[in-house]
């Protein structure tokens, strides 16, 4: 999906008390559940928040990340890359109780305007289709239609897949028949 970032959207109604903070240190999700990520309970999560970590490290960088707060609480997140003429939004979360609400179109919207003043004239991103309604509605457009499958091969503490999954040349994984 894809949407003109250069074009003046009418403005969206804004929860009373959301706020959304840019993350420039992600040492407050070490104690307070990121939306998400979660608790720090597993090595997943820990991960995930040394990705984040990463990911807001260079003040030079054209990445962004985003949450949500409401009532001091952390809702919702989303993240942005820019380049140099377009951007991307990814990974826009909310918390299931506060669905519904406009913290996602607010997400949006602030990841549009903040793409926008780092100079980009378009914005886009994969949509699931539990996500395409929100998207269609903050004036986001279908450009191509794909599916993919998706494997997880978590299995206990164990990150890696079964040994009877081998690479191939290309280091995609296929499963013996």
């Amino acid at each position: 999906m894809i949407r003109d970032i250069t074009k003046p959207r009418p403005r969206h109604e804004v929860l009373d008390g959301l706020v959304i903070r840019r993350v420039v240190d992600v040492a407050e999700f070490e104690v307070t559940p990121h939306p998400a990520i979660g608790l720090l309970t597993t090595r997943l999560r820990r991960a995930a928040l040394e990705r984040l970590r990463a990911l807001v490290s260079t003040s030079t960088s054209r990445t962004r990340a985003f949450v949500a707060w409401l009532d001091d609480e952390p809702v919702g997140a989303i993240e942005v890359f820019v380049g140099s003429q377009s951007a991307g939004i990814h990974a826009l979360t909310v918390a299931d109780e506060y669905q519904g609400r406009g913290i996602g179109s607010a997400l949006v919207e602030h990841a549009c305007q903040e793409a926008h003043l780092m100079g980009s004239a378009t914005i886009g991103l994969l949509s699931s289709t539990e996500g395409q309604p929100l998207y269609l509605h903050r004036g986001l457009r279908e450009v191509a239609k794909f599916g993919y499958w998706y494997r997880s091969f978590q299995r206990g503490s164990d990150l890696s897949p079964p040994n009877s999954y081998p690479r191939t040349p290309l280091g995609i994984r296929e499963q013996r028949r």
